[in-house]
């Protein structure tokens, strides 16, 4: 028997208009859950009711944030080719919105109508109007038809159609089968001519019209798109951190795109709190306007767990250490792995003890607490001698023993591994002394100056952390390499052909952090490619990559026994020496003769002297 009394049917839509049916998609968007939440956050945090559908259509703040692309996140201009798009377009009205969304599709963008839109909207390309009628139709899309109500306004306007017969016009030319064509062309420019247009002009407005038919998208729909995106947009930037919050919590069970947004957070220099058992909530949430991570984005930690810890702390107030933790919550369906996870993510950084003794003591503390619980049934002494009536709960802390905790590379492992995110800082931080004296430039900053340089190839210097590796041989039979690396602003592929190749093959699998010097190849317009002419490990860089030039910037106040001590502490090399110094409030640059090497204890010894380094590779 049917399970329910919905009526369903198996014919198309076509046969079911035909008899009378009416068909309606109805979508179910999880951007309209993100403009709720939202609010709601907005309202909460800041006291602010906003009406989002009565929000300023003109909002300078959005309109900024459109033009520079920042849009992750943003309905339905999220993906690299749209950011490209707006980036050209500059949009700064809300019709713009309109036809971004109408154009980015394969045939416009194919046809070159993206292109000429943008051209137009600059004023690089002229307009023309085949009739002057036609300019309050097209001004808004800049004399391009761009969408299927101009088609029909265009039929109505010149050829004096009705709107019904407009309509059929528009469907016929959608179809572009050639006899039905070559009749609607017939009746259009009798219908043109009839009303004193010239024939000739007329025809060449049908043959446009059936070219941008076949490409024209339905205004009505893109301008219902258009508008949650402005709204999406305008959360974004006006309310960055509700916004943000609540986009991450959406996301946690992509674990890419969770990260993708948390780095876009740090990105927008919003400040990420780690998980705190104590005061983060199941989703992501915000304090004093920085983003404070959510429990459930720590992975294989259910929702059973996390409500039943926030009962316990809703209830009975903070957790006191591990060990009150763990005779509060129910290990069933908090088990050691639950724990574990909770451990590395940090969520448990605020309890007494390092994450090296936690780990360590872990199974102890479980063994005692559910001994304890059993106690508690029973009213009896437990196994390890823990009295249970004379002591008030959580007064009793857990003794752990001397450990020293996990390296900060551990940790930073762990953090990536159980939340795909590095939190508590980047393995690249720990080199900042030697990006900051290399001059490096981020991904996102080289491929940027590539496409705007207009070269072909374009050299930078960059560093990264190994994320993945591809080895592949060639025709040739040698070996060469894809490796996906990433800095702080993202990720980059660097192509690592045979000649390099034979170099780092036996770095590749015992470093982490590399520099990277190469071409950026700017056919890859969305994502950063570097071919590598040479790609060093960070921690080999005076062994195997030469340095080109030092300047070394002195003190405001430095005097001869300054300068002495640096004699004594520089030799002799291959390194052009360059000194940076302050007169008069400028600086100056005093170019040397001398040649200098440098390594690690050298650079030491000249930072302890208050003296600053760049170094150019």
């Amino acid at each position: 028997p049917p399970k329910t009394t919905e009526l369903v049917t198996q014919y198309a839509m076509t046969e079911l208009e035909s008899l009378g049916f009416l068909k309606m998609d109805l979508l179910g968007l999880k951007n309209l859950t993100l403009i709720d939440r939202v609010v709601k956050l907005i309202e909460h945090h800041h006291g602010v009711k906003l009406n989002i559908d009565k929000l300023p259509l003109d909002d300078q703040k959005t309109f900024a944030l459109l033009c520079e692309g920042k849009t992750s996140g943003v309905f339905q201009l999220e993906s690299d080719g749209l950011k490209d798009v707006l980036r050209k377009l500059q949009p700064d009205k809300f019709e713009d919105i309109i036809a971004v969304n109408a154009l980015y599709r394969p045939g416009p963008l194919g046809s070159g109508m993206v292109d000429d839109f943008i051209e137009r909207r600059h004023g690089r390309q002229e307009i023309k109007y085949l009739f002057p009628e036609l300019a309050p139709v097209l001004e808004e899309t800049y004399g391009v038809i761009v969408y299927q109500e101009q088609v029909m306004k265009i039929a109505s306007t010149i050829g004096g159609y009705s709107l019904g017969e407009a309509d059929i016009l528009r469907r016929a030319m959608g179809k572009k089968k050639a006899e039905v064509m070559a009749e609607q062309r017939h009746i259009f420019l009798t219908k043109a001519q009839a009303r004193n247009f010239d024939g000739e002009k007329a025809g060449e407005l049908f043959d446009l019209m059936a070219y941008f038919a076949g490409y024209g998208f339905n205004k009505s729909h893109s301008a219902a798109y258009a508008l949650i995106a402005y709204q999406t947009a305008y959360l974004k930037a006006n309310f960055a951190s509700e916004f943000m919050a609540c986009l991450i919590s959406l996301e946690t069970k992509d674990a890419e795109k969770m990260a993708f947004y948390l780095q876009e957070a740090k990105d927008m220099a919003l400040t990420l709190l780690p998980p705190d058992i104590n005061t983060s909530k199941i989703e992501f949430s915000v304090v004093n306007g920085a983003i404070l991570f959510g429990l459930q984005g720590i992975k294989n930690v259910g929702h059973t767990s996390l409500t039943d810890i926030l009962a316990q702390r809703s209830a009975k107030g903070p957790f006191k250490d591990l060990l009150n933790l763990c005779k509060r919550i129910e290990l069933r369906t908090s088990n050691k792995r639950v724990l574990e996870n909770l451990i590395y993510a940090g969520a448990l950084d605020t309890l007494p003890g390092n994450r090296a003794q936690k780990l360590q003591e872990l199974a102890r503390i479980i063994e005692i607490a559910t001994e304890r619980k059993k106690a508690e049934l029973t009213g009896q002494m437990d196994l390890f001698g823990f009295s249970v009536s004379p002591t008030k709960e959580g007064d009793e802390l857990y003794a752990f023993p001397a450990v020293p905790d996990l390296s900060d590379k551990e940790k930073l492992e762990k953090e990536k591994e159980v939340v795909g995110f590095y939190i508590s800082s980047h393995p690249l931080e720990s080199y900042q002394k030697y990006l900051k004296r290399c001059n490096l430039v981020s991904f996102t900053e080289a491929l940027q100056q590539a496409l705007n340089s207009n070269e072909m190839e374009y050299f930078v210097t960059c560093a990264g952390l190994i994320k993945s590796q591809r080895t592949i041989t060639t025709k040739k039979g040698d070996k060469m390499a894809f490796v996906a690396i990433e800095d702080a602003s993202g990720t980059a592929e660097i192509v690592v052909f045979p000649r390099v190749y034979q170099k780092v093959a036996a770095w590749l699998d015992n470093h982490q952090v590399f520099i990277v010097k190469g071409a950026v190849d700017t056919m890859s317009q969305q994502k950063c490619k570097i071919k590598a002419n040479e790609f060093v490990p960070i921690d080999l860089l005076f062994d195997h990559l030469p340095i080109a030039q030092v300047s070394l910037e002195l003190p405001h106040a430095f005097d001869e026994t300054l300068v002495e001590e640096l004699k004594q502490t520089l030799r002799p090399g291959k390194t052009a020496l360059n000194f940076i110094y302050q007169e008069q409030g400028k600086n100056l640059v005093l170019a040397t003769k001398i040649k200098t090497s440098l390594d690690a204890e050298i650079i030491e010894a000249i930072e302890k002297l208050n003296i600053d380094i760049e170094m150019i590779l």
